[in-house]
Parts: structure tokens; C-alpha cells; sequence
């Protein structure tokens, strides 16, 4: 299901230049992915991407697909082109607990992982300055790959997906949004 959001024109450039959009008025205060009554409201400033679909917003999957083609193209030694933000909009979200309670989890679970690495450098630097010749072929492994780079690609990702309280179709026209909401959203 979806629906219409006005916006309005905060900046605007033409070409490959960014743009950016607000929120023409405030939304009703029901969580708009689940249809339950706000807890609280979130102000998030949402990115969308030029994509070869159009401009779409940037979430958790897209970030991990964007990445993915990235690694493909550079293992088949072929050109990409980095994505790039194009559009944000600025706006203050209404969000259910299941909602905050997602954010949080999925925010701990970036930080944890993007500070798990740490304790290994310094063991490392550690047992470098006690003059131990073999280093574990486990630790090195957990380092590398297993925190560099995928741990950190994990973080990456779970922080983006802390971010997503709504999501938005590929935009078509600068001054309607299509947001999309769960059955029990009122319509506007």
C-alpha cells in the first residue's frame, strides 16, 4: 500500500547535482510500517541514490546490492560508478516501539562490531612487542576476513538499517513522494 506525500523544494541544481525536499506537513501519528500508534518521532534526514532503476532511497539492501555490484565489477575488471546521494528529505517521522526497539538493537550490533576489531590490533601489537613468533592462524583468519572487511561491512549495514523507520518508492516527481505504509495507516 501507499500514499502520496507533498514536499517542497528546500535547494535545488540541475544536472547530476543534489537536491533536496521537506516535508510539506507533519505526518499523523501512526508508525507508518506497521499501522501501530507512535511511541515517539524521529528526525531523519532520508538519502536517495541514482540508481539504474531511477533515484530510490538508500536502505539496507540497496546499500548491500550496491556493494555486491561493486565487488563483481571489480572482479570481472569492469568500470562501476560509485552512488552517489542525489536527493535527501528532511522530515520528523512518527514510529511504533517495535520500531525503536529495532533502531536500538540494530545500532548496538553496528557499534559492537565496529569496535570488535580493536582488541585485536592491540593483542596483536601486543604479542608483536613480546616477541612472539607465531601468531594463532585462528586470530589472523578473525581479523582478516572476519572483521576486515566483513565485520565492518555487517556494521555498515546495520547501522543503515537502524536509519530506515520509512521507506519511499523510486522518486519520479519532485513534488509528491509515494511513501510506503502498512494497511493500517490512515489515508490521507
Amino acid at each position: 500500500m501507499e500514499t502520496a506525500l507533498d514536499v517542497y523544494m528546500l535547494t535545488h541544481f540541475t544536472g547530476d547535482e543534489t537536491f533536496s525536499l521537506e516535508l510539506a506537513g507533519p505526518l499523523p501519528e501512526v508508525c507508518p510500517q506497521h499501522g501501530r500508534p507512535a511511541v515517539s518521532r524521529k528526525s531523519e534526514v532520508v538519502q536517495f541514490w541514482r540508481t539504474s532503476r531511477g533515484i530510490e532511497q538508500v536502505t539496507a539492501g540497496l546499500f548491500i546490492w550496491e556493494f555486491l555490484r561493486r565487488i563483481l565489477s571489480v572482479l570481472a575488471l569492469r568500470r562501476f560508478r560509485i552512488p552517489v546521494t542525489v536527493a535527501t528529505l528532511h522530515g520528523t517521522w512518527p514510529v511504533c516501539g517495535r520500531c525503536v526497539t529495532r533502531s536500538a538493537v540494530l545500532r548496538w550490533i553496528a557499534i559492537l562490531l565496529g569496535f570488535a576489531g580493536i582488541p585485536m590490533i592491540i593483542a596483536a601489537f601486543i604479542a608483536n612487542q613480546l616477541g612472539v613468533s607465531r601468531i594463532p592462524v585462528g586470530f589472523i583468519i578473525a581479523f582478516f576476513p572476519g572483521w576486515l572487511p566483513c565485520g565492518l561491512f555487517v556494521a555498515c549495514a546495520a547501522h543503515q538499517g537502524s536509519r530506515d523507520f520509512v521507506r519511499f518508492d523510486t522518486i519520479t516527481d519532485q513534488e509528491h513522494l509515494m511513501l510506503r505504509v502498512g494497511p493500517d495507516f490512515p489515508s490521507s
